[in-house]
């Protein structure tokens, strides 16, 4: 990799590659028709998300192992290439995320039925991507500009650079935070009055119970680690009576209680260090082995998340009134597919049947206990 040329046409040619074979995904979906069809649907659609999440990682190890700074700093200063490198980065990186997002929404309209606009879809779901490309705009900043500040540069002035760093990561994650909440609107009395209920029971502080218009969703999210909110979807208060809903909104406490949320985090930004100080202190690494490490690291993180599934679903089992109720109200809300070993691996949610059968051993055992 000498000439700067070549490594943004590896780029584009691979994010070009990366996105058609996206699209390749996509024509494998059926139309909606029996269970059959609606199992090789989700397959698809597990295959079409591991696609996209692998791209993004071979995206990334072609930027570690071939940045493009490097070559732009033979002919200009070091800020003025990380610069450069980042107008071409970024914006192929926004474009890509942009048309996996409206493959994505082809996908639900073809799946789910959803007949909104693509513009509305971002609304719902680009959020997301917004919280992603902010984390990675900063980092940048903490990594590579600040460092560049003189040493001569008085402290106080560095502080502020630091302090506005951080003030600008909170600022993005606002504004993304801000996008999300177009698509909410406060629960009602007896909804709210629902999850504090719930709440209390498992000693968890809940700040802002809100509906999420997510068309042809059936879900419910717990988020934040300091804010502790959670959000249920439009059609799901409208599908489930109010004892499922009670055991589908204690499973989202449980997360709380058991500080998933916080663990994933750690583990998340431990992978990522881990990573880069692989990629910046044994540069010679292969790029298939630095890729292998981060699809080993995905199906790690997998792992972890459907553990923490069960966990939950375990938790409200014994505080709500007992596995069958929480197995009833999975099966209203779950989808019924059923998923191989290999496709198993990539779940971050367990299917319903090994949910089911978690919670059969719950039974079974209480039963024996008795």
């Amino acid at each position: 990799m000498n000439t700067g040329w070549t490594i943004i046409g590896l780029k584009m040619a691979y994010l070009i590659l990366a996105w058609g074979l996206l699209g390749v995904v996509y024509r494998l979906i059926p139309k909606p028709g029996s269970v059959r069809f609606q199992e090789r649907q989700f397959r698809v659609m597990m295959v079409f998300r591991t696609v996209n999440i692998l791209a993004i990682i071979g995206l990334v190890s072609l930027e570690v192992k071939w940045p493009l700074w490097l070559w732009l700093n033979r002919s200009r200063p070091l800020l003025a290439a990380y610069l450069l490198g980042d107008l071409v980065n970024f914006p192929l990186l926004a474009g890509y995320l942009l048309g996996m997002l409206y493959l994505t929404y082809r996908m639900d309209r073809k799946t789910k039925g959803i007949g909104s606009g693509f513009g509305s879809y971002l609304m719902q779901y680009g959020y997301f991507w917004l919280f992603v490309i902010n984390i990675l705009l900063v980092l940048r900043l903490d990594d590579y500009y600040l460092p560049l500040v003189p040493e001569s540069f008085p402290k106080v002035y560095r502080w502020g650079l630091e302090a506005g760093a951080v003030a600008l990561l909170v600022g993005l994650q606002l504004i993304a935070l801000w996008v999300r909440r177009l698509r909410m609107v406060p629960a009602d009395p007896e909804v709210e009055g629902l999850v504090r209920e719930v709440a209390d029971k498992f000693k968890v502080r809940i700040g802002k119970v809100r509906i999420w218009k997510l068309e042809g969703v059936i879900n419910a999210y717990a988020t934040g680690i300091f804010m502790k909110n959670i959000y249920l979807t439009e059609t799901m208060i409208n599908s489930l009576g109010q004892d499922s809903l009670r055991m589908i909104v204690g499973h989202e406490c449980a997360h709380f209680q058991k500080r998933h949320l916080e663990l994933r985090v750690i583990i998340i930004m431990g992978l990522i260090f881990l990573g880069s100080s692989l990629a910046e202190d044994f540069p010679e690494i292969p790029l298939p082995i630095f890729g292998l490490y981060w699809v080993t690291a995905l199906l790690a993180y997998q792992v972890l998340a459907r553990f923490q599934e069960y966990q939950a679903d375990r938790a409200v089992a014994l505080k709500l009134g007992g596995s069958e109720e929480m197995a009833q109200a999975l099966i209203r809300v779950a989808s019924p597919v059923k998923f191989g070993k290999i496709f198993r691996w990539l779940l971050g949610h367990p299917d319903l049947e090994a949910r089911l059968n978690k919670l059969k051993m719950i039974n079974h055992r209480r039963r024996a206990g008795a």
